[in-house]
């Protein structure tokens, strides 16, 4: 199996996820700034697909430090499920693939 983050070397993988994370932050900025002027607004699938590349711990700042995307219910099911596939795939990365191996096994 040669996938291609399986290449990344791992002490690459906090600089992704900080540069990812201060994108999604400045993304949610702006997001709450055009929502309380009643401008075009950045869609929750492209704050998604920010999270899901990494930026999922800038967002969890965002939402606590400027109380945006917090009551939307809907919203916040998808979020914690992405921060919740971030955490299995670590726990994998960390357990030297493991999982991963696993499951393709199962294939």
């Amino acid at each position: 199996m040669s996938a291609l983050w399986l290449a990344i070397p791992l002490w690459v993988v906090p600089g992704i996820l900080t540069l990812m994370s201060v994108i999604v932050y400045r993304m949610y900025s702006h997001d709450k700034q055009r929502a309380i002027d009643g401008g075009w607004r950045v869609s929750e699938n492209a704050l998604h697909l920010a999270e899901l590349l990494g930026g999922w711990p800038g967002a969890f700042v965002a939402q606590q430090r400027l109380r945006h995307k917090t009551s939307k219910t809907s919203y916040q099911v998808v979020f914690w499920c992405i921060v919740f596939v971030f955490q299995i795939a670590s726990a994998d990365v960390i357990s030297g693939h493991r999982l991963i191996r696993w499951m393709l096994h199962r294939l």
